[in-house]
């Protein structure tokens, strides 16, 4: 009996197993290599949409601002010159370790249509990365400065 060159069924799903186990192995080990940086700025926008579609959805008005530099919270009152605001429960937000926003001294109100009080652009920094960018447009729309 003669023996054909080649490999056979077990010799190649051994070799596509091995390659499955690299590959997701490398997957993992590059996971930490996404920007905190990005993550943040990805967090900041969201906790924006939702200050502004919960203030679409309950017709009452929310703002989103900084607790912390690096904890954002959504509130609402009975207006956007109201002295007296009440925390939303759920709403809030932790950014990455090191992520902060450039400056704790601003607010974004959305009255009741979801329509912000005014335009503002909001810097994310991390000391290890790049800073990004968002403007939140007086129509209530978050955009990203390039």
């Amino acid at each position: 009996m003669s023996r054909q060159a080649g490999m056979t069924f077990i010799e190649m799903a051994v070799v596509m197993a091995t390659l499955g186990i690299i590959i997701v192995a490398s997957g993992l080990y590059l996971l930490p290599m996404e920007s905190k940086v990005q993550s943040g700025a990805q967090l900041v926008e969201s906790i924006i949409k939702q200050g502004r579609a919960k203030a679409i959805a309950t017709t009452t008005v929310h703002r989103v601002r900084p607790l912390t530099a690096s904890r954002l919270i959504v509130e609402t009152a009975s207006a956007c010159s109201s002295g007296s605001w009440t925390a939303e429960p759920g709403l809030s937000v932790d950014l990455p370790r090191g992520v902060r926003v450039g400056s704790t001294a601003w607010n974004v109100c959305f009255n009741r249509r979801g329509i912000a009080s005014e335009n503002l652009v909001i810097e994310i920094t991390h000391p290890e990365f790049d800073s990004r960018y968002l403007e939140v447009l007086r129509g209530g729309t978050p955009r990203w400065l390039e």
